[in-house]
């Protein structure tokens, strides 16, 4: 059996007092994800504004999910030494996140 893709698809919920953290943050982090072998692709989208939250949506994808893990590993040891702490920057700037992990559903 062929591995299927693995897609992380995020939704954050920023507040938008801390959108333009949000997307400094957020370009230092898909960055460092899109280096890693086996990454197929990173996508953000924007959602209509929200009164005071702004909604994006993020897609990353991965060749499988052994590839995912690896990186997973690889990115946040990489993260920890440029000090940066994902989980910390969320509740600080109050952004919700709601996390799915899929795979790849072959149809046709």
């Amino acid at each position: 059996m062929q591995s299927k893709n693995i897609s992380i698809i995020n939704q954050f919920e920023v507040p938008r007092s801390s959108e333009s953290d949000f997307l400094e943050v957020f370009k230092i982090h898909i960055k460092l994800i899109a280096s890693q072998s086996g990454n197929v692709e990173c996508r953000l989208f924007k959602s209509s504004d929200n009164g005071n939250v702004v909604n994006y949506i993020s897609i990353v994808c991965w060749q499988n999910q052994e590839v995912m893990e690896k990186a997973r590993e690889n990115i946040n040891k990489t993260s920890k030494k440029l000090g940066i702490d994902i989980i910390s920057f969320q509740k600080e700037h109050n952004i919700k996140i709601i996390n799915h992990i899929c795979s790849e559903v072959s149809i046709l």
